[in-house]
């Protein structure tokens, strides 16, 4: 603990924003991971249910169901359901504009994800700038004096460059793991969409 606290004094200012982005990163990717969890996103017994009435046209229980369920599944579904009998383009439109919308919840905040990890090394690397400035000003004013000195002064320096692509790495990777998981998903809601549309559209 004391190290580290070390390393927030030996940055300097710009340590704060850099361990900011890090909560923030964290916070943000904690809360996709609980969010993006298939059984929530795509219920398997909603679908089988959802699939096996409206093959006996039951359409207001399906409605009913899908009304209560809370998962972007169930707002797809029922989009397609409410167009129940009508042609397949009419139907088609209908689920391709929730389908955009859900598409587009499933990778909310994910966003900012990809901004830290661009942020976060210029934020070390201005920390090392300065850094870098205060030892060539000291060495203008003071000389070279004892080389040990300015080897600590550049390695404090660089802390913040370390810093700054600790947090941008992970992040990244992150960001392109919540896109991929985001993006199967959705892939996998089409699929279940696409076939429940051939169920309930009418004759063309």
């Amino acid at each position: 603990m004391e190290n580290f606290l070390d390393l927030l004094v030996d940055g300097g200012p710009l340590m704060i924003p850099i361990l900011l982005c890090s909560v923030i990163a964290l916070g943000v990717f904690l809360e996709r991971i609980f969010y993006l969890r298939r059984k929530k996103i795509i219920p398997q017994k909603l679908v089988i249910e959802v699939e096996e009435l409206v093959k006996k046209e039951r359409i207001n229980d399906v409605t009913n169901i899908l009304k209560r369920d809370r998962s972007p599944m169930a707002r797809i579904f029922l989009a397609a359901v409410k167009n129940f009998g009508k042609k397949r383009e009419v139907i088609k439109e209908s689920v391709e504009e929730v389908g955009g919308q859900e598409a587009e919840y499933l990778e909310r905040y994910v966003g900012v994800l990809s901004v830290i990890a661009q942020i976060s090394p210029l934020l070390g690397l201005l920390g090392t700038v300065q850094g870098m400035i205060k030892v060539f000003n000291k060495i203008v004013s003071a000389g070279v004096g004892d080389p040990s000195q300015l080897a600590d002064g550049i390695s404090v320096a660089l802390v913040t460059t370390a810093a700054g692509l600790t947090v941008a790495i992970p992040t990244l990777i992150g960001y392109h793991y919540l896109i991929g998981r985001a993006s199967d998903l959705t892939s996998e809601m089409q699929l279940y969409t696409i076939s429940l549309v051939d169920i309930i559209k009418g004759e063309d």
